[in-house]
């Protein structure tokens, strides 16, 4: 009877150890297997690239040219499951191609950065010159275009009589 009741005691304490080391250990994160990072969007306005990291720990870029030599840029994958990176550094005038990988499935995801031509045109109409006054300023003369559309605001000229002028009516400062 004696004998049992230690085996039962030494089940039970064996149990309770148990028990507490379970409770003790650090908790262990089950992570999902990683699968290739896919791009989620462009944003050509802040030229940033968002890439869906697909539980990769850290994301690879280069140009394409860059990528065949080896050379790639590395950066942690920022938490929440989507990194953002940032474009500004490639050339505005012409396409460019990257190329994306995760660290722990290095398929490669490959985007084409359309050209961003950014430029303004301006030129001289000389053809109202005589309608001019002594007081007057070319700027009635002055056209300015765009090859992409980037003002939000309308576009004031300063006229030289500390007044602007938009689209004929006179601003004052």
């Amino acid at each position: 009877m004696i004998k049992q009741s230690i085996k039962w005691s030494q089940v039970f304490v064996c149990i309770c150890l148990l028990f507490i080391g379970v409770l003790l250990l650090p908790e262990q994160k089950a992570f999902a297997a990683a699968t290739p990072v896919t791009i989620q969007k462009v944003d050509y306005d802040n030229e940033n690239i968002y890439v869906n990291n697909n539980s990769n720990s850290r994301i690879y870029f280069a140009t394409e040219t860059e990528a065949a030599k080896g050379n790639w840029e590395i950066m942690d994958a920022e938490a929440g499951g989507v990194t953002m990176i940032d474009f500004s550094w490639l050339s505005p005038t012409t396409d460019n191609i990257l190329k994306i990988k995760g660290e722990e499935d290095q398929t490669q995801a490959r985007i084409t950065i359309n050209e961003r031509t950014k430029k303004l045109e301006i030129s001289i109409n000389y053809t109202n010159v005589n309608n001019l006054s002594i007081n007057d300023t070319i700027a009635s003369l002055v056209n300015i275009m765009s090859s992409e559309v980037l003002i939000q605001l309308p576009l004031m000229i300063w006229n030289g009589k500390r007044e602007m002028e938009d689209a004929g009516r006179i601003l004052h400062p």
